[in-house]
């Protein structure tokens, strides 16, 4: 089943971003090569970071870009 971001509340879209951005951070300060979150290895992190961004900024909401591929 597929999100739908566009139904989704300003709120729960600005939660969810936030909630991408703390895994990456997560992973990013966990000194072992195995990741809780793996970020940065599935994709799908990615796509869903992509179409959250897309659709704040639609809405014109301030937020930070999160950089996940490097």
């Amino acid at each position: 089943m597929t999100m739908n971001i566009q139904d989704l509340t300003t709120d729960a879209l600005i939660m969810l971003h936030d909630g991408i951005a703390k895994r990456l951070k997560e992973d990013d300060q966990n000194p072992s090569p195995e990741k809780k979150y793996e970020v940065r290895l599935f994709r799908d992190w990615k796509i869903s970071k992509d179409e959250i961004e897309a659709e704040l900024t639609k809405r014109d909401v301030q937020f930070t870009p999160i950089e996940i591929f490097q």
